[in-house]
Parts: C-alpha cells; sequence; structure tokens
C-alpha cells in the first residue's frame, strides 16, 4: 500500500469529484443510487484492476443506465484514488 499522504490524497479527490453521489458509503446502503457499493471494494476487487478502470472506465454492467463518468484523472490521481479505495474493507476478512 502506498504512503497515507496518497491515501489522503485519494479520499480527498474522491470527494471532491462527489463519487458518494452515485456510489452509496457506510451507512449510506439503503439508499436508490446508480453505482455499486464501495464500502469493502478492497476485499472484492485487485488495485491494479481499480486503477486500470479510473483509467478508462467502460460499461460493466450493460443493464443499467447509469456509466461511470471520464473524469480525466492523471495517473498520480488514479493511484491515490485506488489507494484510498482499497482501504475500503472488512478488516476482519482475508487479504485478496
Amino acid at each position: 500500500m502506498r504512503g497515507s499522504g496518497t491515501v489522503a490524497l485519494g479520499e480527498r479527490l474522491f470527494r471532491n469529484l462527489r463519487c458518494g453521489a452515485c456510489h452509496p458509503e457506510a451507512g449510506r446502503e439503503g439508499e436508490e443510487l446508480p453505482g455499486p457499493d464501495l464500502t469493502h471494494v478492497g476485499d472484492k476487487l485487485r488495485a491494479g484492476w481499480v486503477e486500470g478502470f479510473l483509467a478508462d472506465p467502460r460499461a460493466i454492467r450493460p443493464w443499467l443506465e447509469a456509466r461511470m463518468p471520464v473524469f480525466g484523472l492523471s495517473e498520480a490521481e488514479r493511484r491515490a484514488v485506488t489507494a484510498f479505495l482499497m482501504t475500503l474493507r472488512d478488516r476482519a476478512a482475508p487479504p485478496l
């Protein structure tokens, strides 16, 4: 995992880009939002895949109308957001 400064930058980017407007965060699971729940994304996905998806978002669930926007993040910004997302995990679950 990258340094905590990278994680903090990723969290700031996540908030500034308003990712929570589409993705439910912990405590908001019951809300109907178009994006998938990211609460435990660090348990479900590999960092390389997440970073690649942020670089080139494509339809994963074609039946959904909502699509991930292309934010045009720099490589450093993608790494930072990915580092933050990888911290969203169940601490009791074994690592991937």
